[in-house]
């Protein structure tokens, strides 16, 4: 079995966090990771220590678009700032990744079984297994804390249903439900526009009311973890 394992945004904690996972993967793992960041002999050491799954990385930093800055008001401030400018990112990277596999995968001649999204900092005992599947669903690892967003509605413009969040740090599925996941970028700037700039853009709400409005199917699985504390140092 042959996994497109994606990383976005930052590559923290990924020496005593990620290679310890990738060395006792139970499939064969491709590498890409899209980071938010200036290049540096950080990532040089980086990619000498991950070269035996790494396929593809771009570092380079993540601006919020014009558009974005044009129209954003903060509703707890009601003002254009604080922006959310890491969750953007997030998204933006999210998608990124993911093409960067897709790309690898077309130039290449073949296809990978499944696409993950995984969080470098993330303390687990090991990746999951996996179910292959051609049906539109994503796996979503069940979040460790127990929230609920509402999903978005279009008509008329406002909000719906409480669900439970989909998760934003280790999810997989099928080359068509990842490419639906990962659009949370373009999903956010629709609703920017379709709430008039009053649209959070945040984490999982954001990546949750994506995977609802394209009707995505989801399927929970568990696999404990915490995020390493020392992921902000």
């Amino acid at each position: 079995m042959r996994v497109a394992l994606f990383i976005s945004g930052r590559l923290k904690c990924y020496k005593t966090c990620l290679i310890p996972i990738l060395q006792k993967a139970p499939y064969d793992i491709d590498l890409f990771c899209s980071i938010n960041d200036d290049e540096s002999s950080y990532y040089d050491d980086a990619r000498r220590k991950l070269k035996l799954w790494l396929k593809g990385i771009e570092v380079k930093p993540f601006f919020l678009s014009d558009r974005f800055n044009e129209i954003f008001v903060n509703r707890h401030t009601n003002l254009p700032e604080p922006k959310p400018y890491n969750g953007m990112s997030m998204f933006y990277n999210d998608g990124n990744g993911f093409n960067m596999a897709i790309d690898y995968a077309d130039k290449n001649s073949f296809e990978y079984d499944v696409y993950m999204k995984c969080r470098p900092d993330m303390i687990m005992d090991s990746l999951p297994k996996v179910t292959i599947t051609d049906q539109y669903k994503i796996f979503s690892v069940i979040p460790w804390c127990n929230h609920e967003s509402p999903v978005v509605t279009r008509d008329p413009v406002g909000y719906g249903d409480m669900v439970p969040w989909v998760s934003d740090v280790l999810v997989y599925g099928n080359k068509k439900s990842m490419r639906a996941y990962t659009d949370s970028y373009n999903f956010a700037m629709e609703m920017l526009e379709l709430f008039e700039g009053r649209y959070g853009c945040d984490f999982e709400p954001t990546v949750t009311q994506n995977v609802y409005d394209k009707s995505l199917e989801v399927e929970y699985f568990s696999n404990p973890y915490t995020l390493d504390p020392t992921r902000h140092q």
